[in-house]
């Protein structure tokens, strides 16, 4: 999966498929938030703790959030089943338990083009 989502990056993919996640219906607000937080940040991930927080939701909302993330990526016709959420956002686990998202370049600039920022 790795060297595929590499080559789908070096190829300009990721940023079509990413356009195509955010644009084939209208994204809810909730995901929307998400998406606003880890933009505003720049950089920088985010624990999921902090990104519960900044969204004004519970770690177990945030859970379903990116859970239907996951649903609305793996419904969009573009895309590889086998991608789910790493299509969007980098995920790291933290050392000390809990997780981390970081928006990948990619998702960033779709997010630009479908005048989401």
């Amino acid at each position: 999966m790795g060297s595929a989502r590499a080559a789908e990056r070096r190829s300009g993919n990721g940023v079509d498929a990413s356009r195509a996640v955010l644009s084939r219906i209208a994204v809810p607000e909730w995901q929307k938030l998400v998406y606003k937080a880890l933009y505003d940040v720049g950089d920088r991930p985010l624990t999921g703790a902090e990104l519960a927080h900044v969204t004004g939701r519970t770690i177990q909302q945030l859970s379903g959030i990116l859970g239907a993330l996951d649903l609305r990526i793996h419904g969009t016709k573009q895309i590889d089943g086998r991608v789910g959420i790493s299509l969007v956002f980098e995920v790291r686990e933290e050392p000390g338990g809990g997780w981390s998202y970081h928006l990948l370049s990619e998702a960033r600039h779709a997010r630009e083009e479908e005048r989401l920022v």
